[in-house]
């Protein structure tokens, strides 16, 4: 028979939690077996998670390896990007963390990756206690110490972890064209913007850009970004997440979470293709399941392009709901060639008298060939 821990000498561990929960030796069995409380996040929310901990001022940590007998180590950090700008230096997983709440109870929270997602235990003596610092840290992981909740962020498999920070979309003087510029305000950034209110128009809502190569796709969604940016957590996605059912499956689940968000998917002609005659692509099946299916969520808007749009599938591209919305972007019309040159002008000191011949001679560009144009005649 295993002697009992309580009469056996104890485990660095163990002594590390009697002398932090001040509680009796005799008494840490029963702690460790009966007296914790746990709860789940998903993997992106790692970083919130440890800085909602960090939050809480943490008045003692150990780390020991994931394992109560190879004795008490030092605790380890690392630095957390909880905006494009701002960082904050935060104990790492696997490091147990003593805290106390206000009515001097004291408690030990330790954060470990469990298959990807991320278990938080807490341990103390009071049950009452217990599910109360749970909930703050939920709440804290939902709001203030949320690193991407309201950020532009890209999902980026490549960096470790599913996202990292973008600079914010800069307020430009975008020259869209007017009946773009009055379909993405009605389609997009109306609805995000008021999705908080009392009477939001619509809950949900997906557009797609079409039009050959340099018509600005990419640049009026630029726009849309920054229209939102105060309103909105944008995901911008990158074509290796296709890939990757589970990628996808946390896009969309930050985006649920993060409402209303705003999901920028570029190039889709080049991610998720026509389906072949023996079937689908697991892409194109995961994403109809998030735009127009079970999976789909309020608050969760969908902007994307494509310069081909033919190579799509017509389930994508033609069915309403999934993008209900779908609008060309083809050559500047004369109004946005005509207002891009006037203050092209007036930076560089041109002659005025010019500006309708330089507008009649630039029938067939792009707003992007233009702005291009415009940069040039500038340096």
């Amino acid at each position: 028979m295993t002697e009992p821990l309580t009469t056996a000498p104890l485990r660095p561990m163990f002594q590390w939690m009697v002398d932090v929960l001040e509680v009796e030796p005799t008494e840490i069995q029963s702690l460790w077996m009966d007296t914790q409380s746990s709860t789940s996040f998903a993997p992106f929310e790692v970083d919130s998670v440890l800085v909602a901990i960090e939050m809480l001022a943490p008045f003692d940590r150990a780390r020991f390896d994931g394992r109560s007998d190879e004795g008490r180590a030092p605790a380890g950090f690392v630095t957390v990007a909880t905006s494009y700008t701002e960082t904050m230096r935060c104990g790492a997983l696997h490091v147990y963390n003593a805290v106390v709440d206000e009515h001097g109870n004291r408690f030990v929270v330790l954060a470990f990756d469990d298959n990807g997602d991320v278990d938080l235990i807490v341990i103390g003596p009071d049950a009452d206690g217990r599910e109360a610092l749970i909930a703050r840290i939920e709440a804290l992981v939902a709001g203030a110490a949320s690193c991407w909740r309201g950020q532009r962020i890209i999902i980026d498999l490549a960096e470790g972890r599913h996202y990292r920070h973008l600079p914010p979309a800069a307020q430009t003087d975008c020259h869209l064209d007017a009946q773009l510029e009055a379909e993405l305000r009605r389609n997009l950034v109306v609805p995000i913007n008021q999705y908080r209110s009392e009477h939001r128009p619509v809950d949900r809502r997906g557009v797609l850009l079409h039009g050959r190569p340099g018509t600005g796709k990419t640049w009026a969604l630029g726009w849309v970004q920054a229209q939102v940016a105060d309103q909105a957590s944008v995901i911008v996605t990158t074509p290796a997440m296709f890939a990757n059912p589970f990628a996808l499956a946390d896009l969309f689940k930050m985006a649920k979470l993060g409402a209303p968000s705003l999901v920028v998917m570029e190039d889709l002609d080049l991610t998720v293709t026509a389906r072949s005659p023996i079937g689908r692509s697991d892409a194109l099946g995961e994403l109809l399941s998030y735009l127009d299916g079970p999976s789909r969520a309020e608050g969760v808007f969908v902007a994307a392009t494509t310069n081909y749009i033919k190579a799509l599938d017509t389930a994508l591209t033609r069915r309403p709901g999934r993008f209900d919305r779908r609008i060309e972007v083809g050559d500047a019309t004369e109004e946005a060639r005509r207002a891009v040159i006037i203050e092209v002008i007036g930076r560089i000191g041109a002659d005025v008298d010019q500006i309708e011949a330089v507008v009649s001679r630039t029938v067939g560009w792009s707003l992007a060939e233009l702005q291009e144009a415009a940069t040039l005649a500038a340096l």
